[in-house]
């Protein structure tokens, strides 16, 4: 028997049902820096970036402060989502109104959005690095409050990987 590897993209949700299934041996995650990490091996922290168009003003300095996303066409997951969660709080909070005028699961998808200019996507650094380097895209990291996620390594418990 010759196990495949292969990537697949999906909210942390969907992943944590595939490993309960059996369905994937192992998942990568970027959990809310509060949110209950359970059997996973927690690897690093890492900040969280806007992303949008190049030559993009609102993303010329290299932070933005969370209050400037009031109102900014936003591309968010579409299930619920430790994110969303942290983004829906931090905006009650501040007096703030989110604008998701699209809401769809996959990373990819956000960044080809964001990248042309259908809105600003919320992502880590790991998600946009090839895009920044060859500047395809602009991005700036969130602040007053930073939005710190932590990379998980979730494993199955059906089998071992």
């Amino acid at each position: 028997f010759r196990r495949v590897l292969f990537r697949s993209e999906g909210t942390i949700g969907r992943l944590d049902e595939w490993l309960a299934e059996g369905r994937i041996d192992a998942s990568l995650n970027f959990r809310d820096s509060q949110q209950a990490i359970g059997d996973e091996t927690r690897i690093g922290k890492v900040d969280t970036y806007l992303v949008g168009r190049p030559g993009d003003a609102l993303l010329k300095r290299p932070t933005v402060p969370f209050a400037k996303l009031n109102g900014l066409p936003l591309i968010l997951s579409a299930t619920p989502s430790g994110l969303r969660a942290t983004l829906d709080r931090l905006a009650g909070e501040s007096g703030i109104a989110l604008n998701p005028v699209i809401e769809a699961d996959s990373a990819t998808l956000h960044l080809e959005l964001a990248m042309n200019g259908f809105g600003y996507a919320i992502m880590t650094p790991q998600a946009i690095a090839p895009e920044l380097k060859q500047k395809r895209i602009a991005a700036s990291r969130i602040v007053e409050p930073r939005i710190v996620r932590v990379i998980t390594l979730g494993t199955s418990v059906r089998h071992s990987p």
